[in-house]
């Protein structure tokens, strides 16, 4: 005989026994009937609504991080609370029920849920029970919520596992962001691992994420390492000379208020001159209105200093609005466009 087959042949022999056995058990008395739908009612009255709460599929859908961190961190809470209380006070009463009305069924039968309850509501049937709608709903009610706790668990977890298994390699992001956008994933897999603590997959992609989190971290290091400050442009035309319009540029990022004069403790290091006036905005007839000064422009945080880090910005500063032919190129400015940024160290800036 194949294994397989003898395997079989355990099983069959075993589910005749226990068959032969449950036949052989008294059926219940009326008065134990009654005690048991009073209570399943009982029940399902004080925990039915705190179980469905729990739709049984993934509740992390979210459409940033962000979100999804927050709904994980608020479904943990949830579930803690009713598997603190509600689940130890239903699962026993429940296996008692399934066992007493013969009516467990093999788990690994699709089904074996909607025969389980029918198999519960025949049995009620034939003992006459009195209340036996009530009952039968009460016991589908706190067995489907049971239920839908672990497969709620393991459809959450599966799709923050998915989720960041199709984002693309850390190299794709910008060294700036590459570190945030790593430690993101990491508190991710750290839900799915507390979300289904039996998932092989969800453990395996959360032992891999610190070699992502540290793959940005080397990153960010080998940028900073690399990246020169250019200083002013060879060739400056004017109007105006590269170190006084540098000098003008760094008072107005000091004191702007997304800059220098946030709450964010921006401080402005360096600025350098990297080209020509250009062309800021037209008129209808094609004439200049603004103009605007290309530069490099030199910023640190507590954070980045922590680092031994500064971080600079390709920027053009705008000067202000003017008639055709009479737009200044010239300070005061009054805005800015913002372009690519790297790290580097504070060493290789002027005074760093």
């Amino acid at each position: 005989m194949k294994p397989n087959a003898t395997r079989r042949g355990w099983l069959l022999a075993a589910l005749a026994l226990v068959c032969a056995t449950a036949a052989l058990a008294a059926d219940p008395t009326p008065e134990q009937v009654n005690a048991d739908i009073d209570k399943l009612i009982e029940l399902s009255g004080k925990y039915a609504e705190q179980l469905g709460a729990f739709t049984g599929g993934a509740m992390v859908h979210e459409t940033t991080e962000e979100g999804m961190i927050g709904k994980a961190e608020k479904l943990l809470s949830n579930l803690a609370e009713v598997e603190k209380e509600a689940v130890p006070a239903v699962q026993p009463v429940l296996a008692q029920i399934v066992e007493r009305y013969g009516a467990a069924q093999d788990p690994a039968d699709t089904n074996w849920e909607i025969k389980t309850e029918n198999a519960v509501d025949t049995r009620f049937w034939e003992l006459k029970a009195a209340r036996r709608d009530d009952g039968s709903r009460a016991f589908s009610r706190l067995f489907k919520g049971l239920n839908s706790i672990g497969r709620t668990r393991r459809a959450s977890a599966t799709y923050l596992v998915d989720y960041v298994k199709a984002m693309p390699a850390i190299t794709f992001y910008t060294p700036d962001v590459r570190v945030k956008q790593a430690e993101k994933w990491k508190a991710l897999l750290g839900f799915a691992v507390k979300l289904d603590p039996n998932s092989a997959e969800a453990h395996a992609q959360a032992a891999l994420i610190d070699q992502v989190v540290a793959t940005a971290v080397r990153s960010i290091e080998q940028e900073a390492d690399a990246t020169v400050w250019p200083g002013h442009v060879a060739e400056f035309g004017g109007p105006g000379s590269t170190s006084q319009l540098a000098k003008a540029a760094l008072d107005y990022f000091a004191a702007e208020k997304t800059w220098g004069g946030s709450e964010r403790k921006i401080t402005v290091l360096a600025v350098a001159v990297r080209g020509e006036w250009k062309v800021a905005e037209t008129n209808v007839f094609g004439q200049v209105t603004q103009w605007r000064l290309p530069i490099v422009l030199a910023i640190t945080t507590p954070d980045y200093k922590a680092k031994n880090m500064a971080r600079i910005y390709e920027l053009s500063v705008l000067a202000k609005l003017g008639a055709p032919g009479t737009a200044p190129k010239a300070p005061p400015f009054e805005g800015f466009w913002v372009g690519n940024s790297k790290m580097i160290r504070p060493a290789k800036l002027p005074h760093g």
